[in-house]
């Protein structure tokens, strides 16, 4: 964890087409969740985060906030967090940073069990 927050990027570029909410500069945030990284849209006028959750295995996400999403400390599961994300990783994700994942292993939307497509999400170390 503390090797991922040295590695992380000052800065990260993303691209959607399918979620044009999540496109803008991200800025590496002086605060960890989750023990790692977390990112904000440089944006004004974007509330918009990419943070580390240990839901489904560990994911990184897109999301309106990060507060409520912090797990209890010792929780391998955050599945009571409620918070919906705009786009979730599907790639198991413990050691990785969210430039290294495949910019096609990416899902629109929540939680739910419900069929999707896959998204391609370019995040990219500016």
């Amino acid at each position: 964890e503390a090797g991922l927050t040295l590695r992380a990027a000052a800065r990260l570029m993303v691209s959607c087409a399918c979620v044009p909410l999540i496109c803008d500069e991200y800025r590496l945030q002086s605060s960890v969740v989750n023990g790692r990284p977390v990112w904000k849209a440089s944006s004004t006028l974007k509330n918009s985060f990419l943070f580390w959750m240990p839901r489904d295995g560990g994911c990184w996400v897109f999301a309106p906030d990060v507060q409520a999403e912090q797990a209890p400390s010792g929780e391998g599961n955050a599945k009571e967090a409620g918070m919906v994300p705009w786009a979730r990783s599907l790639q198991l994700a413990w050691t990785t940073l969210p430039e290294e994942l495949m910019p096609t292993s990416w899902l629109p939307g929540g939680w739910s069990g419900e069929a999707k497509q896959r998204i391609t999400v370019c995040v990219l170390r500016a």
